[in-house]
């Protein structure tokens, strides 16, 4: 069943001109919708002690690269965490607060992160 379109199409317009309704995001096809992200902070609250890092540092110094890996996995859009490293160091940096761990360090956790929810994506497929 095809819907009405919402968007008005002028006269001159030709037949095959794309709306609005048309155009959708695409989607990185082992994303999940939606993320518990109480869940997933919980599972690297759980192990952030065999993390890259050292041993003097706490949960906390971890947080802001696992929510990186995660924010990127969700928004790769079919982008491999490779094509998207520049971008990541650079929201890393302004985002890491008084995050103890380095970019090299960071960089590890933000990998853990990702392919923790990709082979989750693979496993549920």
């Amino acid at each position: 069943m095809q819907r009405a379109s919402r968007v008005a199409v002028h006269a001159h317009a030709p037949d095959n001109a794309l709306r609005a309704d048309d155009v959708r995001a695409p989607t990185y096809p082992m994303a999940p919708e939606v993320i518990d992200m109480d869940s997933e902070l919980g599972y690297w609250r759980s192990r952030y002690r065999g993390l890259p890092g050292g041993s003097a540092l706490r949960y906390g110094d971890y947080e802001p690269a696992v929510k990186l890996g995660m924010d990127a996995y969700m928004r790769s859009r079919g982008r491999s965490i490779d094509e998207m490293e520049s971008e990541l160091e650079t929201c890393y940096r302004r985002t890491r607060g008084v995050s103890r761990l380095d970019w090299q360090q960071a960089r590890a956790v933000v990998r853990l992160a990702w392919n923790h929810l990709h082979l989750r994506g693979e496993i549920k497929e």
